[in-house]
């Protein structure tokens, strides 16, 4: 091992399994709701280092991430930014990599979720902490932990990953086929203001053809994977998902924030969430969705699951956290293997994962990586998945509604020869992808 410095650009971390928290705020530069908000919001060409382990007097209660922590999960939300921008979020100790995490226009609430490696001020801190990059403009940013990778024996299966084909769950629009949200009557069931809903996002829905893979109904699963798309409120709001309570039941409000969306617009964000039981005695199977004002449609899919404690749970894949790594982007002259490939309507476009930028060619089975979409021609949605899977899942992973747009995915790689790639679907119009690997799973 090299001597950490600011240019090494290199964190080494061990294979490690997930750990599922309640949502809990880190950061919070707006003096009024202040989590370490130190000098205030970030100005521009500015990097502030946000410590993650060892944090005191945060709102919730102590700190609940180790300093053994190789990597943590947490959604980031740009706060009204003067110009419109972008931030990079990564290890503390490395230097700044060609990648981004969150793309966001001017005034907005722009969230992401963001898997991003743990990193030191110096070779002797104790605490652990990560990089937030602004390159121009001021804002302010809030973040939520979700969760951490925290190492682990191999035979451990307790929060080792199992990869999923994207799976609807649950749609409340109607005129889609039946299933739990919609209350299989193909009509719309909004959720209205200060509303919560519980959802069973276990196993295969009903109307779904074929035996997809799911999540396991029988409390095998810890947590799940799930994309989060809103869609078309009445007004500005934020939606939330957590999981239900030891009884059963759905706590009736939220102090953190999943997505946060303008009226009559449709946006999605990753959310990695514990699964809470459907009663006192029953399996963990269920999440909570809650809404704070109007009224809006949504649509959870499930893209993966993390083992639980059970006897019965079967062994899964391991997290290798990285540095941001761009693997892909499909601009002209941007030097990636896919660059000069911009997706058209209805387009595919395989994308070789496994054995480029450094990631192995060998071991991955699962990749988790941030997922953004340049200037569409028009409204879209983008869909990545496993490039050995058809037909192609109905599902979604980005909906497009501004120039630069991105979202988390955690997904599957091909299996089959050739193996360790994905596919990426555009449903409308044109526009080019860029894709950096956070980490993945082996």
């Amino acid at each position: 091992s090299n001597a950490l410095t600011a240019n090494a650009g290199y964190v080494f971390t061990a294979l490690a399994n997930y750990v599922a928290l309640t949502p809990f705020r880190i950061l919070d530069t707006r003096a009024r709701t202040c989590v370490q908000c130190g000098p205030g919001g970030l100005a521009a060409n500015q990097t502030r280092t946000v410590q993650i382990t060892g944090v005191t007097g945060l709102s919730g209660g102590a700190d609940q991430v180790p300093a053994t922590a190789t990597a943590i999960v947490m959604n980031v939300t740009a706060v009204a930014s003067t110009t419109g921008g972008l931030l990079t979020i990564y290890p503390t100790g490395t230097a700044l990599p060609r990648a981004s995490n969150l793309n966001f226009g001017a005034g907005t609430a722009t969230p992401n979720l963001v898997t991003v490696t743990l990193g030191q001020t110096s070779v002797t801190a104790a605490e652990r902490d990560v990089n937030i990059y602004n390159p121009i403009g001021s804002l302010n940013v809030v973040a939520d932990v979700e969760g951490y990778f925290l190492p682990a024996a191999s035979s451990d299966p307790t929060g080792e990953f199992h990869s999923i084909s994207p799976l609807r769950v649950c749609d409340t629009r109607p005129r889609q086929a039946g299933n739990a949200c919609n209350q299989h009557a193909g009509t719309d069931h909004l959720l209205g203001p200060n509303s919560v809903v519980k959802v069973n996002v276990s196993g295969v829905p009903s109307g779904v053809a074929g035996t997809p893979s799911s999540i396991p109904s029988d409390g095998t699963a810890q947590a799940a994977v799930l994309n989060l798309t809103a869609i078309g409120g009445t007004v500005a709001t934020y939606l939330s998902v957590f999981p239900s309570l030891g009884d059963g039941a759905c706590p009736t409000s939220s102090s953190t924030s999943t997505i946060n969306v303008a009226a009559s617009t449709t946006r999605a964000n990753r959310v990695i969430v514990d699964l809470g039981p459907d009663t006192g005695s029953g399996p963990a199977t269920d999440v909570c969705v809650y809404n704070a004002v109007g009224s809006i449609d949504f649509v959870l899919d499930a893209n993966g699951w993390f083992g639980s404690s059970l006897a019965a749970t079967p062994l899964g894949a391991q997290y290798q956290a990285i540095g941001p790594t761009r693997v892909c982007d499909t601009r002209a002259g941007f030097g990636t293997p896919c660059s000069g490939h911009a997706l058209g309507t209805g387009g595919t476009l395989r994308i070789g994962v496994a054995g480029v930028a450094g990631i192995p060619r060998d071991g991955p089975v699962a990749v988790i990586a941030n997922l953004t979409a340049v200037s569409p021609s028009t409204t879209t949605y983008l869909i990545a998945y496993p490039a050995d899977v058809t037909p192609r899942p109905n599902a979604s992973d980005l909906n497009i509604v501004g120039p630069v747009l991105p979202n988390l995915v955690v997904v599957g790689l091909s299996q089959l020869a050739p193996a360790g790639n994905i596919r990426l679907f555009n449903a409308s119009g044109n526009v080019n992808a860029v894709l950096d690997v956070e980490g993945w799973f082996q």
